[in-house]
């Protein structure tokens, strides 16, 4: 097995400083699209070229590069990149489909053909397809057509078919069905189920053919319940969905949408949620299931030849999760997206016939000579209520006993952590740190009644579910104990300052960016609390400002600041929309006036997480000056 290496473009110059950059952590991807057309001779890429995108084209035999479309745009700061393609697919061998930002901040599809001019040099012609809408899809039966969405009055989608060549749009394909916003296609284009809300009700319509009718088949008003339609079965009157009606974890199976029962199950894996399918090149059975276990994610094949394919594949890449993200219509050529703990994402582009593989581009940091990596330690304890507490420990290499940093996920409810790259803990590791990261009740991928337990228990069990995580830890004996910090963003960061609270003894310090820190403040300031449904989901996840006003306030740390006394670094960005920044300049106000030491700071511009390298410089330039403050060694 032969194994190339060949960069399309030198993105950054070696460097052998004793550290990365930080930007380079948070910094857009250098590629975003990688795809081979369908006889396997070019590959298109989406690649990163200073601060912009460009598209171009990679010739496989003779590796000659030419660039379809780069039109920079300048940006305010050194590490923010400007990007204006949306998308890019193969229509066919010679036709690409684009969608461009344009400078007045539209969106317009694009059909991009090409020809080839003297000397082997790539042309290529721009045509406005002006359809309006939103290109779904190109039809897999009819191959010079398009499927578009467009939103209509009903508050649903209508979709469309668009003729590649004479531009002609058809009658609607849903016909008189309005109110659906999803849509479930067989491999012959017929619409056969449809979903969406209607009244704040969950509703699943189905027709058996494109001349019946409509018939409602399931309605519900459970906010716990999954039912999503992934495939329609041709030779059955049935269909496939992802679902936990009357049932714990979420699995696979069918749908009689006739008799409105459930079938045969097709596959579930108890105490784990299926997240979701893969399916084969027609589009017509399945290939996989997935799910996470221990962090990792799985496959369960359903055929003998593709779970030889996928053991193929980890042979030629060993100790990386790798998928087929492209392929030829002979699949003898393909493009593979690999990526682990360490590796943010690299592709490759394989030729089966004798695996011989070329590195297209990495989306990694530029670690220089200095990286000595991480490693993960999976960890699971019981809780005193029958749960499962799963938690993720990523420790450098090379460095005994490290300080640990304690990082809390966002959400509270439906957020879940796994060993994949997290640029926050690989730039900790690569600076000397372990950080342990916790799925708390109230985490996704374990069955709702996991999901659902963190529902009003913002500072009580979810920060003991982290606290317990954390002592388990401790008795590995694997980290510094003494030199405990706990830092998290979002409900993260209000997780953070509730557990300096609860257990000042356990933490040296504490980090918040944009956390909350007053919870009935969220209902006064949240312009999407004039939402019902949306308010009504708020008061189950923290209670109701009126009837739970005491919970509320004993667990909200603005009204507890007097008990902040470990030291404190609270930041928040100028331009979060989620958690405005009067949360935390509100609880450093009150510090302040009580002469309680701690450090604030707001990035202007910023947002509810980072975007860009620069936002990400300025925040942790100011982290680990806090940190060599904090957890110095005594």
């Amino acid at each position: 097995m032969k194994f190339l290496v060949f960069i399309i473009f030198c993105y950054l110059p070696v460097s052998f400083a004793t550290q990365p950059k930080i930007a380079d952590f948070f910094n857009a991807p250098k590629i975003k699209i990688a795809q081979i057309n369908p006889s396997g001779d070019r590959i298109l890429i989406k690649l990163k070229h200073k601060n912009n995108y460009l598209l171009m084209l990679y010739a496989v035999k003779t590796k000659q590069k030419s660039i379809l479309f780069y039109e920079p745009k300048k940006t305010e700061h050194e590490n923010e990149t400007a990007d204006n393609i949306i998308k890019a697919t193969w229509l066919s061998d010679n036709e690409i489909l684009a969608l461009l930002r344009l400078d007045d901040g539209s969106y317009k599809d694009y059909l991009i053909t090409l020809k080839q001019g003297e000397g082997n040099k790539e042309l290529s012609s721009f045509e406005n397809l002006a359809f309006g809408g939103h290109l779904i899809r190109h039809s897999r039966f009819h191959k010079r057509k398009l499927i578009v969405a467009k939103r209509n009055k009903h508050g649903g989608k209508d979709l469309y078919y668009v003729d590649i060549d004479t531009k002609v749009t058809t009658k609607r394909l849903n016909d008189n069905l309005r109110e659906a916003t999803n849509w479930l296609l067989d491999a012959k284009d017929n619409i056969k189920v449809a979903w969406g809300y209607v009244d704040d009700e969950f509703t699943v319509w189905y027709r058996a053919a494109n001349d019946e009718s409509w018939d409602i088949i399931r309605t519900s008003t459970d906010r716990e319940e999954t039912f999503k339609p992934v495939l329609a079965l041709d030779d059955k009157q049935s269909f496939l969905v992802l679902h936990n009606h009357d049932r714990d974890e979420i699995v696979l199976q069918e749908f009689n949408p006739v008799s409105k029962k459930f079938g045969k199950i097709i596959f579930e894996k108890k105490g784990t949620d299926i997240q979701g399918i893969s399916l084969n090149a027609g589009y017509t059975g399945l290939t996989s299931a997935k799910y996470f276990e221990n962090g990792v994610l799985r496959n369960h094949y359903f055929n003998e030849n593709a779970e030889l394919k996928n053991n193929s594949l980890k042979d030629i890449f060993p100790e990386q999760q790798a998928i087929v993200v492209s392929e030829n219509s002979s699949k003898d050529q393909q493009i593979i997206f690999t990526f682990n703990h360490e590796n943010k994402g690299k592709y490759f582009h394989l030729d089966t016939n004798d695996n011989e593989h070329m590195l297209l581009g990495s989306n990694n940091p530029n670690f220089g000579a200095s990286n000595s990596g991480s490693r993960i330690v999976h960890h699971k304890i019981p809780t005193s209520d029958g749960f499962q507490i799963e938690s993720y420990l990523t420790l450098p290499n090379n460095v005994e006993n490290p300080p640990l940093i304690v990082m809390p996920h966002g959400g509270p409810i439906g957020v879940q952590d796994t060993i994949y790259f997290d640029p926050h803990s690989q730039l900790l590791a690569s600076r000397g740190y372990a950080t342990l990261k916790v799925n708390y009740r109230g985490s996704s991928g374990y069955g709702k009644k996991f999901m659902f337990a963190g529902q009003k228990q913002w500072g009580l069990n979810i920060e003991n579910d982290i606290k317990n995580s954390l002592d388990n830890i401790i008795k590995l004996d694997i980290i510094d104990q003494s030199r405990i910090c706990i830092f998290g963003s979002s409900y993260g960061g209000y997780s953070a300052l509730m557990s300096v609270i609860k257990y000042p003894n356990q933490f040296k310090c504490a980090i918040s960016f944009a956390g909350v820190t007053d919870i009935p403040l969220m209902f006064a300031e949240d312009t999407r609390m004039k939402i019902d449904s949306y308010k009504q989901i708020m008061k189950d996840i923290v209670g109701d400002p009126i009837k739970d006003k005491d919970y509320q306030r004993n667990n909200s740390p603005v009204y507890r600041y007097k008990e902040l006394l470990t030291p404190l670094l609270l930041v928040h960005g100028t331009d979060d929309s989620v958690v405005s920044s009067e949360h935390t300049e509100r609880l450093s106000l009150l510090l302040s006036k009580k002469k309680i030491d701690h450090e604030f700071m707001l990035l202007d511009g910023v947002g509810h997480g980072f975007y860009s390298g620069y936002s990400a410089t300025l925040f942790y330039n100011k982290v680990f000056e806090f940190l060599d403050n904090n957890l110095a060694k005594e």
